[in-house]
């Protein structure tokens, strides 16, 4: 019976080494077009300057810089140049929450009601970029997208996710909002005259008043924060 069966498995191991070595070649030939998703994080080449951010209130602003001072109280130079990209947050009334627009709910300790929505967008302009759900627009170079998965943290739509609830808008009035979150749940929070409405519009040099909070990214040059983007939240909106 052993003899009778060698060269059946002689003819299974040359026929799997064969298929073994062509799928070497092939692999030296296309790895590029057959690569196997592995989610192995692939981190960007790093840059002689890493990015740097700070956040605080703006003073002593001239032409091309202003003052940033941190709660901590740390003063930091920020250089803005032409370059400079600049976003202003503003608030705005419940009219101007459409059906499927992204938003960012901050509820009550009780959550039922909506103590802030954030108009989030889909620029990567820096404001309502963070929380759960499923990013959209252009991977970044590198990212393999079979990788792409939806985090939550916490158990619940509230436990231990600081950022709140970050879903798609079914439906809007002037007192309650309705969210469908990336989980699949219908989420519904009362709207109050309190409940502060934020969104994003393109800024300008002229934006940077002093007393305004700002979000400063950029690179750092000696003891100067050069700024590639600004994100200023004007002192009337808390």
């Amino acid at each position: 019976m052993v003899r009778g069966r060698s060269p059946i498995l002689l003819g299974i191991a040359l026929f799997l080494a064969a298929g073994l070595a062509a799928c070497g070649s092939a692999s030296a030939n296309s790895a590029s077009a057959t690569a196997t998703p592995n989610c192995t994080p692939v981190r960007p080449a790093q840059t002689a300057q890493a990015a740097q951010s700070a956040t605080g209130t703006i003073s002593n602003i001239t032409a091309n810089s202003f003052q940033l001072t941190a709660a901590s109280g740390k003063m930091t130079t920020v250089q803005i140049s032409p370059s400079t990209r600049i976003t202003r947050i503003v608030a705005v009334s419940a009219t101007s929450l459409a059906q499927g627009a992204i938003v960012q709910v901050m509820p009550d300790a009780a959550g039922t009601t909506a103590q802030r929505i954030t108009v989030v967008t889909q620029t990567g302009n820096g404001f309502g970029s963070r929380g759960g759900g499923r990013a959209s627009g252009t991977p970044p170079a590198g990212f393999n997208p079979a990788c792409l998965i939806t985090r939550t943290p916490g158990r619940g739509p509230f436990q231990g996710n600081q950022l709140g609830v970050r879903g798609t808008v079914q439906s809007v009035s002037s007192t309650h909002i309705v969210v469908n979150d990336p989980q699949g749940q219908t989420l519904t929070f009362a709207i109050t005259p309190s409940t502060q409405i934020l969104s994003s519009a393109s800024g300008s040099v002229s934006d940077l008043t002093q007393g305004s909070t700002a979000i400063v990214t950029g690179t750092l040059s000696g003891a100067t924060l050069v700024a590639r983007s600004i994100v200023v939240q004007p002192a009337s909106v808390s």
